[in-house]
């Protein structure tokens, strides 16, 4: 399956943030377009915007 994912990250936080930290992003995100119930801790200041298979078109508004 060839899933593009966007995410945000809140540079805030960047500079804090670990190797457990990008781990638990990773699970984060594969979790967030297969309904997977892997166990993952959210990390602080990261967020999925949007999911889509690559030949989907995922439009991204901003506010």
């Amino acid at each position: 399956m060839s899933v593009r994912t966007v995410i945000e990250i809140n540079h805030d936080y960047i500079k804090g943030m670990d190797a457990e930290d990008w781990e638990d992003i990773k699970r984060y995100v594969l979790a967030s377009y297969t309904g997977s119930q892997h166990h993952y801790r959210e990390v602080s200041g990261i967020r999925v915007l949007g999911s889509r298979h690559h030949s989907e078109v995922l439009k991204l508004v901003v506010k």
